[in-house]
C-alpha cells in the first residue's frame, strides 16, 4: 500500500499561508508544517492539490505523482 498524504491548508490575502502535511506510512505518521509565501515553497502535488480545490481553507487526502 501507498503512502496517504493528508493536507490541511489556510492561505492568506498575499498568496501565502501555512500548510500541515499527515504522511501515512502504515507504522507510523509523519507531520510537516510549511509556512510559505508563494506555493513555489511547497512540494509540486501538494501546490496542485491545494489550487485544484480552490478554497483558501481546507483539507484533503492526496497521494503523490
Amino acid at each position: 500500500m501507498g503512502e496517504v498524504h493528508n493536507v490541511r491548508w489556510l492561505l492568506d490575502d498575499n498568496g501565502g499561508g501555512v500548510v500541515l502535511l499527515f504522511i501515512d506510512h502504515g507504522a507510523h505518521t509523519v507531520e510537516h508544517r510549511y509556512e510559505f509565501k508563494s506555493f513555489d515553497e511547497l512540494p509540486d502535488y501538494v501546490a496542485n492539490s491545494i489550487r485544484e480545490d480552490g478554497r483558501t481553507e481546507g483539507e484533503i487526502t492526496t497521494t503523490p505523482s
